[in-house]
């Protein structure tokens, strides 16, 4: 009776499907199907986006002598390539001094440039999934009898940060202050 089973299952196994094949073919195809799956997720990492760090903290100035409230930073995420960037700070109602970010030997930031009281600052990165550029300000202020800031003045900002990816530019916006001590 085994001999006549033997013979179906040959028989059977030649000209169609056998669990043999069966099983042969799905460990085959399980790595083609886990790369055919995972491709499409690493390249859909989504938009870059911006984000303000610390809106609203204690912000450092170089040279002292004044105080006020911003962010410590901001971060970029799913830039791939190069990528460039501004920081714009622009005066909301009277002011009697220029804010511009710091820049340090070692970060991306270009020299701020000055327009009456708006600032802008550039810069230029390559790729990172998440980066995070940490700021410090300077400050000008006028020097005049009349438009010097006195201890109490407290100065307020718009803060924009705009970064553009492959021709496609997103942004965000905060408030910033300056206090004269």
């Amino acid at each position: 009776m085994s001999e006549v089973l033997n013979a179906e299952v040959t028989s059977s196994e030649e000209g169609g499907l056998s669990r043999r094949r069966i099983v042969k073919g799905a460990a085959w195809s399980v790595p083609v199907i886990a790369a055919a799956i995972a491709a499409p997720a690493a390249s859909a990492s989504g938009p870059t986006t911006v984000t303000i760090l610390g809106a609203g903290s204690a912000i450092t100035f170089v040279g002292g002598g004044k105080g006020g409230s911003g962010p410590t930073g901001f971060q970029v995420d799913n830039a791939v390539g190069t990528f460039s960037g501004s920081v714009t700070i622009t005066p909301t109602g009277t002011v009697h001094a220029k804010i511009g970010i710091q820049n340090s030997a070692s970060g991306p930031f270009a020299a701020t440039t000055f327009s009456a009281y708006e600032s802008t600052t550039l810069f230029t990165h390559t790729t990172g999934q998440s980066l995070v550029f940490p700021v410090t300000f300077t400050a000008a202020e006028d020097t005049g009898p009349s438009t010097k800031p006195r201890p109490t003045d407290v100065y307020n900002y718009l803060m924009t940060v705009a970064v553009t990816v492959s021709g496609v530019t997103v942004q965000t916006q905060t408030n910033l202050s300056i206090k004269f001590k």
